[in-house]
């Protein structure tokens, strides 16, 4: 009996090991847009998308990921929110995020939107200075507008639905959501307007923004992901979830959804490693 134990304990190690590296390993995913109302000027740029990293540390220093993002040359660095955990995170232990913020500001400018864990933690009024101290440009339903050459873009963000009530509603965000983030976005006089939002599943709302690229995550990727069927449950969106990663349309924007980077109350990703994105904007010419 007792090679039964002995494959039993290689097959839980094996489960184990498994398991450590499809929450530890990243991946890099790259893909290309090209957009009709992107001005020349930005035809080219590399934005690096994070999200999600729920305050996990992937090497010492966070130099797994730091090396994971440096080597996609971004020009800008935008991140969907949830860099801390609710259940797992203090005051006293910002020390992954903060590392990891630090290090990305000197390779490109960064740019943040909350998300539902920093709303429901308490320890955004907190964080949020040290965000600023390093030079991160935290927009809470604001925008930010970037010349080069002579042209424009802009970076609008939105506070996640928790923030407030009124926003919330049933988890699909009420039509005061929807407004703010119309009014967001339409105050960002330029041609052609990215949106950070956490959520990936209010897609009508996206259609309606006025933006032409939108960042999200939150769901994880699915958590676990199935050969050919995708993510097996969203939080939002249930068991086997529309908006998981990847890119869609929804009317006039194109919507860039990450996996993620960190766990949250489900402790394991299956099939779904971490994931930095690397999108690549083009004008429709080039």
């Amino acid at each position: 009996m007792g090679w039964i134990f002995l494959i039993a304990a290689v097959l839980i190690l094996l489960a184990v090991l498994f398991l450590w590296w499809q929450d530890n390993h990243l991946t890099v995913y790259k893909t290309s847009l090209s957009f009709a109302t992107l001005p020349d000027a930005f035809s080219g740029e590399r934005i690096v998308h994070l999200s999600d990293l729920h305050n996990k540390s992937f090497g010492i220093d966070q130099k797994q990921l730091i090396d994971a993002v440096s080597s996609c040359n971004p020009d800008r660095i935008v991140i969907t929110g949830d860099l801390i955990d609710k259940r797992r995170t203090t005051a006293a232990t910002f020390s992954p995020a903060l590392t990891l913020i630090k290090a990305l500001c000197a390779i490109a400018p960064v740019y943040y939107c909350p998300g539902n864990h920093e709303a429901e933690s308490g320890l955004y009024p907190t964080l949020l200075p040290l965000l600023l101290k390093r030079g991160v440009t935290v927009l809470n339903d604001s925008s930010e507008v970037i010349e080069k050459n002579g042209e424009q873009i802009a970076i609008c963000g939105v506070m996640d639905v928790r923030v407030s009530p009124d926003r919330f509603g049933d988890g699909q965000g009420t039509e005061i959501h929807a407004q703010i983030m119309r009014s967001v976005v339409d105050m960002a006089h330029a041609p052609f307007r990215i949106l950070l939002s956490h959520r990936p599943h209010l897609a009508k709302m996206y259609a309606q923004s006025g933006a032409s690229l939108v960042f999200c995550g939150h769901a994880h990727g699915g958590q676990i992901r199935l050969p050919f069927v995708g993510g097996l449950f969203a939080p939002d969106q249930g068991i086997f979830p529309r908006y998981t990663a990847g890119v869609y349309q929804a009317g006039n924007a194109t919507v860039v959804i990450s996996r993620g980077l960190g766990n949250s109350k489900f402790p394991f990703r299956v099939f779904n490693r971490p994931q930095v994105v690397c999108v690549t904007i083009k004008t429709d010419e080039t």
